[in-house]
């Protein structure tokens, strides 16, 4: 190495120092100026476009969280009239079709739909909302299974000429067309049957096997019932109370009248799931207000930025203008 080489290896570090604390001039100050205002310019433009691309994308996230909203709080206020007034029209038991059950079930499948929409869609914004979604899906299903059983179990039950209300109103028939039953007992039965439909309550269930019970020995205590008759109206009692305690038992499983069963469970995940939703809307509304929010905030920023340095570059330059003049 030449002793040029080695001074300049040498004293190459305090001559980087030196320049870099050397005064600037005024042109290299605005050079300077307007290189930072092209950086600047160029940083707001791409995160503009940017913010700008996630809010589309937001809004379109918006858009569908609040269709699904909407959907699932129609499924649930069908499902929730179908119980309410159908499982009481004697129209749906006779035909075994409801508008308001199809309404129900088409809305369940729009819900799924939209679900799935939105699970699978591009975009970063669905990360926000993966696990209720995922919890959201779950909560549907239990729904969707414990709706399918309320109403398999109704169908179960049947009405006046099919299922288990059905068979026992034969039972019953069976019994009045025979003159050896106790008609006024009878009569009592069926009142206590007919006050359980409307009120329900297991107490209803002791009283009709304890008349069951005095038909019963009343039948066998008259020497005039022929054995093989006698035998057949005792068979028609005992299915009659066995069908009554089915009805029983399917109505303590949906839960009607009670603090337990499918029904309270169904009351329960409508809520559940109307809650969750309600949380997922609300969620997607208040990030989209606060990137609105965002955008705003760094357009005025941006600007303010901008108009103060052209005006102390504008305010330079006319500095260099007027001096070059003066000379």
């Amino acid at each position: 190495m030449s002793d040029d080489a080695a001074f300049r290896a040498v004293n190459y570090e305090p001559m980087v120092i030196e320049k870099l604390l050397k005064p600037r001039t005024l042109k290299e100050k605005i050079f300077s100026g307007f290189y930072i205002y092209s950086v600047l310019s160029f940083f707001v433009a791409f995160t503009s476009f940017n913010t700008f691309r996630e809010m589309e994308d937001t809004d379109k996230a918006v858009m569908k969280i609040n269709q699904l909203y909407n959907l699932t709080l129609n499924m649930a206020r069908y499902g929730e009239q179908f119980l309410a007034y159908e499982t009481t029209n004697e129209e749906f038991f006779a035909k075994g079709k409801s508008d308001i059950l199809n309404q129900q079930f088409q809305h369940l499948k729009k819900v799924r739909a939209m679900s799935d929409e939105i699970q699978q869609a591009k975009g970063n914004w669905k990360l926000y909302y993966a696990k209720e979604l995922v919890r959201f899906d779950s909560l549907l299903n239990t729904y969707d299974e414990t709706f399918k059983e309320i109403i398999s179990s109704i169908k179960y039950k049947g009405f006046k000429d099919y299922g288990l209300l059905g068979y026992m109103n034969e039972q019953v028939k069976l019994l009045e067309a025979s003159r050896y039953i106790d008609k006024e007992l009878l009569m009592k039965l069926r009142n206590q049957e007919k006050d359980y439909m409307i009120r329900g309550g297991t107490s209803y269930l002791y009283e009709v096997r304890r008349l069951s019970g005095e038909i019963k020995m009343k039948l066998e205590a008259n020497p005039q019932v022929p054995e093989e008759e006698k035998f057949e109206l005792k068979e028609d009692l005992r299915r009659y109370n066995s069908i009554f305690l089915k009805v029983v038992e399917e109505d303590m499983k949906v839960g009607y009248k009670m603090n337990k069963g499918l029904v309270p469970d169904l009351v329960r995940l409508t809520e559940e799931i109307s809650e969750l939703v309600t949380q997922i809307n609300e969620e997607a509304s208040g990030r989209k207000d606060s990137l609105y929010d965002l955008i705003r905030m760094g357009i005025v920023s941006a600007t303010t930025i901008s108009v103060v340095l052209l005006l102390v570059l504008s305010v330079s330059f006319n500095l260099i203008h007027r001096s070059s003049y003066a000379k």
